[in-house]
This record gives C-alpha cells, sequence and structure tokens, in this order.
C-alpha cells in the first residue's frame, strides 16, 4: 500500500458519554498509524471528533437543566481535554455542532435527495434510543429489547413522518462493490460479516425525526430533523473541508482506512458506503473495524466496577508504557483482556529490561570504554546488524501497511534480541581488557548505538517520549525520525558525544501495583454495594424458586474464545481423557472427557469454543487450562462445538 497521502479517523465519540480505555484505544491506534505515515514523509491527515447531536444528547441537556448547545460545549471538551493530555497529534478536532460541517450535511443530502433516493414516508417500529434506530417487529423479541448485542436496552413503540433512504436499491451495488475490493473492510472475517448482512436483505432506512429538535434541518423542512448517523458519518468529508477547504478535501479524500469499534461496523460498511454513492463520491479505502477490550476477564461494566480509567494508567506508569501495551497486547481487529499483571510484565520485560536496559548498557560502555564518544561506523557489508535493520525497517513498514501494529512491535523486539545476544556472545567488558580486540569492541558499541538509532525512529510511533529520550542519550542535538534516514547504515557520526540520561522505563515496583490492585478491589466492592442498593428485592415465585436463573453480569464472567486445535493425544491411563493443545491466541493444554467420542486425529485443525478463565486443574497428573464446550447428542453422544472457519483463533465469544 505505497501512498503519497493517507487520511485515518476515529470514529466521532458522543459526548454523552466520558472518555474510557475503548476511546482511548481506538485514538491511540490512529496516532500511532498517523505518526508511522508522517514519518516516512507522506502528507498525512489524523480527524476525530465528536458527535453533538442526537436525543439522548437533548435529553441530558434537559436533566442539567440547560441549552444543548452550552451542555455539548462543555462535555466535548472531556475529550479534547484528554486527547491533549494524552498527546494525540490529530490534525483536526470536528464538531458536528460546526457551521461548516452542517452545510456538508445539507448538501449531501440533496445530492441524495437529487438522485431519487429519499422520499418521505411513515415509520412504525420500535426505537431504540441508544443507538438511535428503529428495528423491525420480526427482530425485536417479547420483552422488546435492542437486538443488538452491545445495548440490549429496552426499545419504544414509535409512528412518526420520516424520510427514508433508498438503501434497498443500493443491495446488488454494494455486493458488487464488495466482491471488487475485498479487503474495503477488515480484518476479513468481518467483511464476510457484512456480505452476510446485505445478502439477508437490506429495507429502505427512516433518515429524519421530528420528535426532536436537536439536530442539523432537513433541507426544506424544518419540522424533520436529520436521523443522527448521516449527520455523523458525514464528519469524516466535512472535517478535511469538504465545505470550506476544498484543497485540503481533494487531497486527502478518499480516507485510507476508517477505524470503528466492532458494533458500528454496520453504519460504515453498508449505511455510509451507499449514502457515498448515492451523493457521488468516491468510497473510503479500508473500514478497520477492531475488538473491544475486556477486564480481568470479564466485561468492562460500571457495575462490576472493573473498568479501566486510562487517565490512571497514565499518571502511574506513564504514557509511553499505556501506549505501547494497548498496541502490543493484541493483534488489531480482536478482542483484549487488560490484565494488570500483564500490563506490568510486559513494561517490566519488554520496555524496562529488553528497550531500556540495552540502551543503558551501551552508552555506559560507551563511556568507559571509549570516553563517551561513537567509534567510526561499520560498513554495512558482511555486518548483521546492519542486515538485520533492513529487514526489520521491510518489516515494520509492511505490517502497518497492512495494520498490525503488533507485528510491527514484534519486529523490533527481535532486533532487539540480536543485539542483546551480541552483548552476551562478544563481551565487551572482556574485549576491552585486549588492547588487540580493541577493533572489535569499536564495531559492537557502533553497531549498538546504530541499533539504538534506527529502533528510536522506528518505535516512535509507539511511543514518541522514549523515542525522542533514546535519541537525546545517543547525543542527537534535533531529534530525527524521517525515514529518509534509514537509508543508509551509519547515521551516528564518528566522535558524536553519547551523554546518555536516566532510565527511560525504571522497573515498576510491586508495591505499586499492590496499591492500584488494592483499589480497583474497593472500587469494585463500592460497585457491588451501590447495585445492590439500586436493585429492588423481589420475592421468588413458586416456579421460579431454585430455577438457577443468573444474572448478565453472572454470565459475563465466563470467559469463553475461539480456539484451534493444534494436537491432540490420548491421556495415558486414562480411557475417556485426550489431551489438547489448544491455540486461542496463546497456547495452551486442555484435557477433555472426550476419548469415547473422537479419536485424537479427527480434531487436529478444529475450531472450537473454549472457556479459558476456568481455574486450571491436574487430571491424571495434566494440567488443563480450560475447557473446550460440548454437547451431547439424544444417542448419548458427545459433539465438540465448532465455529465456521473464518473466525481466527483468540476471538472473544459473547
Amino acid at each position: 500500500m505505497t501512498k503519497d497521502t493517507f487520511y485515518i479517523t476515529t470514529p466521532i465519540y458522543y459526548v454523552n458519554d466520558v472518555p474510557h480505555v475503548g476511546h482511548a484505544y481506538t485514538t491511540i491506534v490512529c496516532d500511532c498509524l498517523a505518526h508511522h505515515h508522517r514519518d516516512r514523509g507522506e502528507k498525512t491527515f489524523y480527524l476525530t471528533g465528536v458527535d453533538e447531536h442526537g436525543q439522548k444528547v437533548e435529553e441530558a441537556s434537559k436533566k442539567k437543566g440547560v441549552d444543548p448547545k452550552r451542555f455539548v460545549d462543555q462535555v466535548s471538551q472531556k475529550f479534547r481535554g484528554m486527547w491533549e493530555e494524552m498527546e494525540i497529534a490529530n490534525d483536526h478536532f470536528v464538531r458536528t455542532t460546526d457551521d461548516y460541517h452542517k452545510r456538508t450535511v445539507q448538501d449531501l443530502w440533496k445530492k441524495m435527495a437529487d438522485k431519487g433516493d429519499i422520499y418521505k414516508g411513515e415509520y412504525e417500529g420500535w426505537y431504540c434510543i441508544h443507538d438511535e434506530k428503529y428495528w423491525p417487529d420480526n427482530e425485536v423479541g417479547k420483552e422488546h429489547l435492542c437486538p443488538n448485542p452491545w445495548c440490549n436496552r429496552p426499545l419504544e413503540r414509535r409512528k412518526e413522518e420520516s424520510y427514508f433512504f433508498k438503501l434497498s436499491k443500493y443491495q446488488d451495488k454494494l455486493l458488487e462493490y464488495y466482491e471488487q475490493n475485498p479487503d474495503f473492510v477488515l480484518p476479513s472475517f468481518r467483511m464476510n460479516e457484512v456480505k452476510s448482512f446485505v445478502k439477508s436483505g437490506l429495507r429502505d432506512l427512516s433518515v429524519s425525526r421530528t420528535s426532536i429538535c436537536w439536530g442539523v434541518p432537513v433541507p426544506g423542512d424544518d419540522n424533520h430533523v436529520m436521523y443522527v448517523w448521516i449527520d455523523a458519518l458525514t464528519n469524516y468529508v466535512s472535517g478535511i473541508g469538504y465545505d470550506n477547504n476544498r484543497e485540503r478535501f481533494d487531497t486527502f479524500w478518499p480516507a485510507t482506512v476508517q477505524m470503528i469499534g466492532k458494533d458500528i461496523i454496520v453504519f460504515h460498511a453498508i449505511y455510509w458506503p451507499a449514502f457515498l454513492m448515492s451523493a457521488g463520491l468516491p468510497l473510503p479505502k479500508h473500514v478497520f473495524a477492531h475488538g473491544f477490550w475486556n477486564s480481568e476477564g470479564q466485561k468492562m461494566s460500571k457495575s462490576l466496577g472493573n473498568v479501566v480509567d486510562p487517565k490512571l494508567m497514565i499518571d502511574t506508569f506513564g504514557l509511553d508504557a499505556f501506549r505501547y501495551f494497548m498496541l502490543r497486547e493484541v493483534p488489531l481487529g480482536l478482542d483484549g483482556d487488560f490484565k494488570l499483571k500483564g500490563f506490568v510484565e510486559r513494561i517490566n520485560a519488554e520496555l524496562a529490561n529488553d528497550l531500556g536496559n540495552t540502551l543503558s548498557r551501551t552508552v555506559s560502555m560507551t563511556k568507559k570504554y571509549l570516553n563517551g564518544q561513537a567509534p567510526s561506523p561499520t560498513p554495512e557489508e558482511d555486518n548483521p546488524f546492519a542486515a538485520k535493520a533492513k529487514e526489520t525497517i521491510e518489516l515494520v513498514r509492511s505490517h502497518m501497511d497492512g495494520f498490525e501494529p503488533h507485528k510491527a512491535l514484534v519486529a523490533t523486539s527481535e532486533f532487539l534480541r540480536l543485539a542483546n545476544k551480541e552483548i552476551d556472545t562478544q563481551a565487551p567488558w572482556a574485549l576491552a581488557k585486549d588492547e588487540s580486540k580493541r577493533p572489535q569492541l569499536e564495531a559492537l558499541l557502533y553497531n549498538l548505538l546504530e541499533t539504538l538509532r534506527v529502533l528510536s525512529v522506528l518505535l516512535h510511533p509507539f511511543i514518541p517520549k522514549a523515542a525522542t529520550g533514546i535519541q537525546t542519550q545517543l547525543g542527537m542535538t534535533e531529534a530525527n525520525f524521517s525515514w529518509d534516514t534509514l537509508g543508509t547504515w551509519g547515521g551516528i557520526a564518528e566522535g558524536q558525544a553519547i551523554p546518555g540520561g536516566k532510565a527511560l522505563f525504571p522497573r515498576v515496583d510491586e508495591k505499586r501495583v499492590a496499591q492500584i490492585e488494592e483499589a480497583r478491589e474497593a472500587q469494585r466492592a463500592k460497585a457491588a454495594q451501590e447495585q445492590a442498593k439500586a436493585e429492588p428485592k423481589v420475592e421468588a415465585k413458586d416456579d421460579e424458586a431454585g430455577a438457577g436463573l443468573i444474572e448478565f453480569d453472572d454470565f459475563t464472567k465466563v470467559q469463553m474464545k475461539i480456539g484451534i486445535i493444534k494436537e491432540a493425544e490420548k491421556v495415558k491411563k486414562a480411557d475417556k481423557l485426550l489431551k489438547l493443545s489448544v491455540d486461542t491466541g496463546e497456547m495452551r493444554t486442555i484435557v477433555a472427557g472426550i476419548a469415547e467420542h473422537y479419536q485424537p486425529e479427527e480434531l487436529i485443525g478444529r475450531r472450537v469454543v473454549v472457556v479459558t478463565n476456568l481455574k486450571p486443574r491436574k487430571l491424571r497428573g495434566v494440567e488443563s487450562q480450560g475447557m473446550v464446550l460440548a454437547a451431547k447428542t439424544k444417542d448419548g453422544v458427545l459433539r465438540v462445538l465448532g465455529v465456521d472457519d473464518i473466525i481466527p483463533a483468540g476471538t472473544s465469544v459473547s
């Protein structure tokens, strides 16, 4: 994906919320990709912002007793302030109450209307205030809850006059576009979901409301306010100057990638491209749907008191450590699990030990053995460091073009491992004792210094402050993260003073971790008490008593993931047990009582559902680290539960 321009967007965040770790994740991922492409010399534009219209905002402002505009002015600052604190380098912050945005929305509406794609009618159905969406009767159950699995809130029955968009007209056009552009939706398994949704049939979409006032008026009909998703989605073109900076718009549209959460993929991969087709505008190159973050194996919930506060993490461990973990821990597109212990282990192992310690050792040895001055550059030819640098640069380029930041970090880690291996193998402290081996000592130390310089450029999008710190400790008077500097081995000049400095990433103190865990435990206890007070005590009816019903929050405690069985064998002296090696994003051993129903070789390669947060237990001397789900037929035969092969290992099941 070689480009002269790179335009990336976050979804605009709803102001009736507060910034949380999910918002932070999307914003950090986009910031990292934007940094990377800027460093490569590409014209780059990074857009984020807030969605300030809709019924939820209107109702929230009424409760506060303030004008909606005044309300959103105050609340939107929470997001702007958070991104400033996180040093997010966005090029523009769009607000849907901005005048240029309103004009853009109305212009696109007129273009769709002129195309004959908007008509007036009447709509009756079940309405979700949270999603601002109507649901047809055949998709709503008896309890009248929102069918969106990430919402599940009560619906309201409504009937009102409405304008409609001819979404059904674009069903075949969308499917044709997907076939011609198979990487339009990423990851690929999300594209399969989108295709299935469209193939099931598209209905015309209600795109206006008469029941609310807070929004963009329909052109020529002030009784109607535009559907919030037409309003919100249009930010991607209004924010780069569709109305007020046409040169910039023509430079950057269509967007390179629009980063979203998986819960809003229908709006971005179906509605949005249909709107653009109707308005005669090009479609974005990619829509990338990332996964959700759990907390310690559970869905994050205020009622559980387990929500990860990004500000707390940053204040405690530092911005770069937080960014690194979010970008390294989970492949982009899959669900992640924020475990404090795992977070600290990554900081200590990969940042404090591997990166920080390598820098400290290299600088201290340069000071001790070479009077703190860089030796003459080493040649590229037959130089394992130079060869590894070239390989790593290309790997990072490829992985970042493929939206795989975690793999880019794996590549830089491997380069660091080479450096540490050479330190241990060549033992510079021993070389320094033998004057005849001084050339070897100087070559090793130069290679280490130059490796760190190269890594500072490659790591800059991930850990900007630390990357600057590396270059400062290497004596670079002005930080330079341009990829042009990576073209030639030898960026550290002979005689350059190597001043060094403080440790980049001091090891995290276990006492501090314990304090945070205690604070979070107190938060969880408080949340449980508040929830217990809020829930009315209801006497169980005779037919309900002892029925084994559980609360939804109880269900969220069970963590399930898709696993691929890589190996299977019988457990010795156990007729019913098989020992399985299962890839659930990480390899784990599981002992399953299915030996009477399967031969081991039958299971190799199968995708199964695995409960991953069971406490390990030993069966016949083998520790089982999870449970494979299975069902029994009426004949008493056990069958493991399988899934489509489009779902990758490690995907969370909910």
